[in-house]
């Protein structure tokens, strides 16, 4: 019988050579995105999907078996993140919520940081959802902007940010350092509810093949936001391309819509597989390949020929192996609440102080008008309050520069701005201003 500790022993083996490339690594999660010409009875006016189905036909591509339908994002994230599988912790856990909370996980971000990558998480939406501001700390990120940091975006017709603001975020993230970088992204536009009531967009695509008006309604609704969020990985693709550094991206969905759909009408036949593509400007291939989604950073790791990470390295070596489920159901509870035997008695993860935010907010001067104080700085958002003196004040967002409190300035006092979510989760904060004498 194969222990723990001979997969230690093979593991440490595997994890002395050193990848011959180092490229930036670029995992991209797409909220509800599925190919809907997987649909055996429904067409439309114009494949919705151009980009992604271009990437499915010129590298390496599969099914993605995902843990859940129509929601349920983050434990898509945690099985890409940390290689785990879910069928191994409590009916309907969300590790986010619980593990997550206090201690650290072994994470595709801690074995890239091993390798002397910056790692990133961005994500366009409210930073304390699945309390990903303390999850993705414990998932080893040396930084996270959630939409609290993100300048001036635009929203969709039911309120989701669009994810067109994502190409800059990333570009930002890749820029930050001279040396490599590992930027996981989870986008948003396409999430449900969808409407049942048509929405007036010119020039969408339109659906035919469905009687239910309402059901009608919403594919109208999704599959146009389906070609939005196409369209972004198209702009991405775009600007990676006349970007000088190496880079692989890997494209994904995290689930499929939470629409009416059987799998009777899936020429797949499940409801549990979405796809991924794999994209590269340094040369990357391999055959295509179906995965389970806590697969997917061993078969990246596998083409780019790093050897880094237990279960990365676990898969990549075990998955042929007639004990492949066992082994991995006792390594999760080892590696989280076990004696870390496959560590040699201790985990070496430590939580990672992560900074929120790529680009710094910054005060840059106070002035008085009446009874108006204008805050002067950079990067402010919709999300910018203004403390003075540590008490937190009603501010007005004038732009991405300039922020107004009502507030009489008195010699000595201090000022901070916080970023602080839609539920009064207080994010990052700037450093202190203090007005000259």
């Amino acid at each position: 019988d194969t222990s723990l500790a001979d997969v230690a022993a093979r593991l440490s083996s595997a994890a002395e050579q050193e990848p011959k490339k180092k490229p930036n690594i670029i995992f991209l999660q797409l909220e509800s995105f599925w190919d809907v010409c997987e649909l055996n009875s429904v067409s439309f006016s114009e494949n919705p999907i151009p980009a992604f189905r271009s990437l499915c036909e010129n590298g390496p591509s599969g099914f993605l078996t995902v843990p859940s339908i129509g929601g349920g994002t983050a434990n898509t994230e945690f099985e890409v993140l940390t290689g785990m599988s879910l069928d191994y912790f409590g009916v309907g856990e969300y590790p986010y919520y619980t593990v997550l909370q206090d201690r650290p996980c072994e994470s595709v971000a801690y074995a890239l940081s091993g390798l002397g990558y910056k790692t990133h998480a961005i994500h366009n939406y409210a930073g304390s959802f699945y309390e990903r501001n303390t999850a993705y700390a414990n998932l080893g990120f040396d930084t996270f902007t959630p939409l609290e940091y993100m300048v001036n975006p635009t929203y969709n017709e039911i309120g989701w940010a669009n994810d067109s603001i994502l190409t800059e975020q990333i570009m930002n993230a890749l820029r930050s350092t001279d040396g490599k970088d590992f930027v996981f992204t989870v986008t948003v536009q396409g999430h449900g509810q969808y409407p049942s009531e048509p929405q007036e967009k010119p020039g969408g695509i339109t659906v035919s093949g469905l009687q239910e008006q309402t059901l009608l309604n919403q594919y109208t609704y999704y599959v146009n936001q389906l070609r939005d969020t196409d369209a972004f990985l198209e702009n991405l693709i775009r600007e990676l391309t006349s970007y000088k550094e190496d880079t692989v991206l890997i494209a994904y969905g995290d689930h499929l819509p939470a629409l009416s759909v059987s799998e009777e009408e899936l020429k797949n036949g499940t409801l549990y597989q979405t796809k991924y593509a794999i994209w590269s400007n340094c040369g990357i291939t391999g055959e295509n390949m179906d995965l389970s989604s806590y697969q997917l950073t061993a078969r990246v790791f596998e083409l780019i020929g790093i050897h880094r990470g237990t279960l990365p390295q676990f898969h990549t070596l075990y998955k042929a192996h007639e004990n492949y489920q066992t082994l991995l159901e006792l390594l999760e509870y080892d590696m989280l609440y076990g004696d870390h035997q496959i560590y040699g008695g201790a985990s070496p993860y430590m939580t990672k102080p992560m900074k929120f935010g790529i680009q710094p907010i910054r005060i840059t001067g106070a002035v008085q008008v009446d009874r108006d104080l204008y805050i002067t700085g950079e990067n402010f958002t919709e999300s910018s309050k203004v403390s003075v003196n540590g008490r937190q004040r009603p501010t007005d967002y004038l732009s991405d520069t300039l922020l107004r409190i009502r507030y009489t300035q008195h010699s000595g006092d201090t000022f901070t701005v916080t970023q602080v979510t839609d539920t009064l989760v207080c994010l990052g904060e700037s450093e202190p201003y203090r007005p000259a004498s």
